[in-house]
């Protein structure tokens, strides 16, 4: 009898040892995520290994829990992460962006219909939509990656398939309902989006005529006033003035050095560091750096 007592409370407490000591699917997935990138001799080193062992705990995670939006959100990063920082091959990284497009579509799709919106909703201002969407929980975070996603698929795909999805009119209205359901989020991320989409998407008829240099130029002074936390703020807006001539120059080399003597954060070693580098570009061709 104490013997079987002794045996019952040692099972007991190898259970309680792998309940608390184990680490979940998420929490596996988030320590290779911290460490998808780090400085060796003073220089980014990307791993690969635990950047695309987070990408597959995610989307494992994301698939016991389909409905969770924090958890897509965080499969959305890392698919950009691998495809901007890890593939080498375009034909995955187009196979990554068309995944988080056609998962984030499905869920501003099951956001609606959780809502039970009136059938005309697509048919209604982008003003009279925010109404709606300010009472559905991780609607302005959707509508961010859903930009983002359009995005990166745009830049995988090319320009006429991106002209014949109509990807800048989808960005830009994703864009604009962050900018009405939060302006602040993320930075100012929905004026950095249709800032970047209005300094960088060529005008074509039919499909961008309304594409429009000044109105990017406003609306990434817009992101730079709401913060300065994230430095592609600076970097796209100096990157914007510099098309626009000697005029104001000066504010975009002010603007580019202030990204320049950045030192990047740990949490996005290699987000920041491609920044960095990116206005040490241009300043250098400037001869200003």
């Amino acid at each position: 009898m104490l013997a079987d007592r002794f045996t019952r409370i040692a099972w007991i407490a190898l259970l309680l040892f792998f309940a608390v000591g184990a680490a979940s699917p998420v929490e596996e997935a988030d320590r290779a995520w911290q460490q998808r990138a780090t400085l060796v001799d003073g220089k980014v080193a990307i791993s690969e290994p635990n950047a695309r062992a987070a990408l597959r705990g995610f989307e494992a995670a994301l698939e016991r829990n389909p409905e969770d939006a924090s958890l897509l959100f965080r499969v959305f990063e890392a698919r950009y992460f691998v495809g901007e920082f890890v593939s080498t091959v375009s034909d995955e990284r187009e196979r990554l962006y068309d995944e988080s497009v056609k998962d984030s579509e499905k869920l501003l799709k099951r956001m609606l219909q959780e809502a039970a919106v009136a059938s005309d909703f697509a048919s209604k201002s982008l003003e009279e939509q925010a109404q709606v969407w300010r009472t559905i929980p991780h609607a302005t975070e959707a509508h961010f990656w859903s930009a983002i996603n359009w995005g990166l698929w745009g830049m995988s795909h090319g320009y006429f398939a991106s002209a014949r999805k109509d990807v800048a009119g989808k960005i830009r209205d994703h864009g604009r309902l962050v900018i009405l359901l939060d302006d602040h989020f993320a930075d100012g991320g929905g004026y950095r989006l249709l800032g970047r989409l209005h300094t960088l998407t060529p005008r074509i008829p039919f499909f961008t005529g309304w594409v429009d240099i000044d109105t990017g130029i406003t609306l990434l002074e817009q992101a730079y006033r709401v913060s300065r936390k994230d430095i592609r703020n600076a970097l796209f807006l100096g990157e914007a003035l510099l098309r626009k001539g000697a005029d104001r120059q000066v504010e975009a080399k002010a603007l580019l050095k202030e990204v320049a003597g950045h030192s990047p954060s740990r949490a996005h070693l290699a987000e920041e560091s491609q920044s960095i580098a990116q206005a040490r570009k241009r300043l250098a061709e400037l001869a200003e750096f």
